[in-house]
């Protein structure tokens, strides 16, 4: 997957430059047609008569979230002719769970993935924390996966972080 870096990364306000050149182009060799409504900050993945593969509509929508999350158009290809892998993986704070405790759990969550444990780097992916989501982009399925179960199992659960990274 390679490394990313600070030019992978850009405005969403600056999209429409790249749009109608990139995106809309591999979108519709892809048999899907998207819309860019820049006044109310809406990308839009349509199905049509040239979709074949029924995931389709769905690397579609992942393509649309990563652009959203701030990542370039270089990423649109490569997820939908699936030579990247991506997940979204939503995360609520859980029952019970204060805001400022989860906050604080979410940090040390990425400080474990990204700095002590240098998953990112073991793992092959690129990881972007949202707010609300993870979003992960990965040579692998398996390598989402990983990432989905560490989040849901650490994260949202209970399981320590190393127990997780060290028993897997």
């Amino acid at each position: 997957m390679g490394e990313s870096s600070d030019d992978s990364i850009q405005e969403l306000e600056g999209l429409d430059e790249s749009w109608y050149v990139e995106v809309e182009p591999a979108f519709e060799k892809h048999g899907l047609s998207c819309t860019l409504n820049e006044d109310i900050c809406r990308m839009t993945v349509f199905e049509t008569e040239y979709t074949g593969d029924p995931d389709m509509i769905l690397k579609g929508r992942l393509a649309l979230i990563v652009l959203a999350a701030g990542l370039t158009t270089e990423w649109v290809e490569r997820i939908l002719s699936g030579r990247v892998h991506c997940d979204v993986i939503r995360i609520p704070i859980p029952d019970g769970m204060f805001r400022q405790e989860f906050i604080s759990k979410y940090d040390e969550f990425i400080s474990k993935f990204d700095d002590i444990f240098e998953l990112h780097k073991k793992w092959s992916c690129l990881v972007l924390y949202l707010e609300t989501s993870v979003v992960v982009l990965a040579n692998t399925f398996e390598d989402t996966s990983r990432v989905r179960c560490l989040v849901q199992e650490s994260l949202l659960g209970n399981i320590p972080f190393e127990d997780h990274v060290l028993v897997k």
